[in-house]
């Protein structure tokens, strides 16, 4: 089935991948990276060989070799790697071909069939769809058992931001409005200290206290059940939209290669205009909640 990634080196960071990392692979050629170190250079280290055809399962040729025989093979048949629009649509048409054995290729090598069915998708449709090696890892193992619940620490920690860079909306507004009402006793508590004061002359300090101890267990219920339930529910979604791409495939009566090619072209880079107008909600929210309490507190005091 080919090679694991654990024990392979990230060509970023050199160090070695150890289980549940997260790793991303270039779709052309199967290089593995961790997610943040993709980020950091934002595009395949081995970009220049991807015409060429080297892949990662063929690391024991060097790429520096490949350039080699590509450059050699092109002066033997006197001709251009590409000429005129035809050849140019020949390349992009292989270049789909190459990106869907890749993929096949990446899930042998974390031993997943690329043709299993799960929840009434292939493996293959959902790597192509999510562009994510470790969502399909943990698509499928969610798929397999009994439970379908899926712990994520960073929908626990960061869960709004978490929904709408996985293009989660809806789930992502309903779960800040519920997480802003439960930290409303912690925004008043950290609050400048002449508010904390009129608070607690108001309600009194123990009902201020109790109420701060209820909204830290709500919040930490609340966040554990995001943690649990954003990845089965990302998972519900792409399922869905994998089966609707495919029926408007069938619809049309166009092939299931053209169908893997439109998975291909489904944006999958992570959503910061979204991620970053949460923010501005959150900083826009807590003015808005010190104001209200600044009035309601004058309004009190007079």
């Amino acid at each position: 089935m080919g090679l694991n990634f654990i024990d392979e080196e990230c060509m970023v960071c050199k160090k070695k991948f150890v289980e549940d990392d997260d790793i991303v692979v270039c779709e052309t050629c199967g290089t593995p990276y961790h997610r943040e170190c993709y980020r950091q250079v934002e595009k395949c280290i081995n970009a220049e060989y991807h015409e060429h055809g080297w892949t990662f399962s063929e690391k024991h040729r060097k790429p520096s070799d490949i350039l080699q025989e590509s450059s050699t093979k092109s002066q033997q048949l006197g001709i251009d790697s590409i000429q005129g629009s035809n050849s140019k649509y020949n390349a992009s048409e292989d270049n789909y071909d190459k990106v869907i054995s890749v993929s096949n290729d990446i899930l042998n090598q974390v031993n997943l069939n690329p043709n299993e069915d799960c929840s009434g998708v292939t493996l293959l449709e959902f790597y192509l769809y999510t562009k994510s090696l470790f969502s399909t890892k943990k698509f499928h193992k969610a798929s397999k058992e009994k439970s379908k619940n899926v712990f994520n620490i960073w929908a626990f920690l960061f869960s709004e931001y978490y929904m709408v860079s996985k293009n989660m909306y809806v789930p992502a507004v309903f779960t800040f409005l519920i997480d802003f009402v439960i930290t409303v006793p912690f925004l008043i508590w950290s609050s400048p200290d002449y508010i904390v004061n009129q608070v607690l002359d108001v309600f009194g300090s123990t009902t201020f206290n109790i109420v701060l101890a209820i909204s830290l267990v709500l919040l930490a219920v609340f966040r554990l059940f995001i943690g649990y339930k954003t990845l089965p529910l990302y998972f519900k979604g792409c399922v869905s939209n994998i089966k609707a791409i495919k029926h408007s495939m069938e619809r049309r009566k166009l092939s299931n290669h053209d169908f893997l090619k439109s998975l291909i072209d489904v944006r999958s880079s992570v959503n910061f205009l979204a991620i970053l107008i949460v923010f501005m909600c959150s900083q826009i929210f807590n003015t808005y909640f010190y104001f209200l309490l600044n009035l309601f507190l004058s309004y009190l005091g007079g």
